[in-house]
């Protein structure tokens, strides 16, 4: 949502009236592992599961997101290299 400065101030601090029961804050935190990483290990948590499942389509699911975490992580290997 775009709201001009002065909007953006009182939206923030709540006191528009009945606004403040509808916003949620977002909780922000810094990753302590690289996105690389979180998708590798993404991917292997997947694998393992969809080892444990019997042939079928659970099973084939779990390996197509394995394959897009895989997918993922080469995407952003490429976009780091072009910077």
């Amino acid at each position: 949502m775009f709201l001009r400065p002065a909007l953006r101030r009182r939206y923030n601090s709540r006191r528009l009236k009945g606004v403040s029961t509808l916003i949620k804050r977002r909780r922000r935190f810094r990753q302590t592992d690289s996105l690389e990483a979180r998708l590798a290990q993404f991917a292997m948590n997947l694998r393992e599961e969809a080892d444990q499942k019997p042939p079928g389509q659970e099973r084939n699911s779990l390996l197509k997101r394995a394959y897009n975490a895989d997918q993922a992580i080469d995407l952003e290997r490429q976009l780091r290299e072009h910077q």
